[in-house]
């Protein structure tokens, strides 16, 4: 996250949007993306889950990839993709062709993401 403060071309080709961009869309997903310190574990800070999020989605990385750059567990990572794109379906929306299927459960409708690495990072238009 220190290449933000930099900004430029570097940070465009990783994350495909402007500084700014990030934060604002950073600002409106916060609540719903951040997570608080446990006893057992510190939590990944928003800003560091919606930048792994990005990453993989302009760059089609594999988890293992983000879990070396980005310091979190693979398991983690996957744990990641799939809050950060319910978030951005549940507060942002979905504009896609593709009807994601859902399931009405005890809490009411749940959105199914693909759990395939790469057809999970292609949902960004490959």
């Amino acid at each position: 996250m220190q290449e933000k403060a930099r900004g430029g071309r570097e940070w465009s080709e990783r994350f495909r949007l402007l500084p700014a961009a990030f934060d604002a869309l950073l600002s409106r997903l916060r609540p719903a993306i951040g997570r608080r310190d446990t006893a057992v574990r510190r939590a990944v800070p928003a800003e560091v889950r919606l930048a792994l999020t990005l990453w993989c989605l302009g760059a089609v990385t594999e988890y293992r990839v983000l879990e070396a750059t980005f310091g979190v567990s693979r398991s983690s990572v996957c744990k990641i993709l799939r809050d950060i794109w319910g978030a951005v379906v549940a507060i942002l929306g979905w504009d896609g062709e593709e009807q994601e299927e859902e399931e009405e459960g005890e809490e009411g409708p749940r959105l199914h993401l693909p759990r395939d690495p790469k057809r999970s990072c292609s949902l960004g238009g490959d």
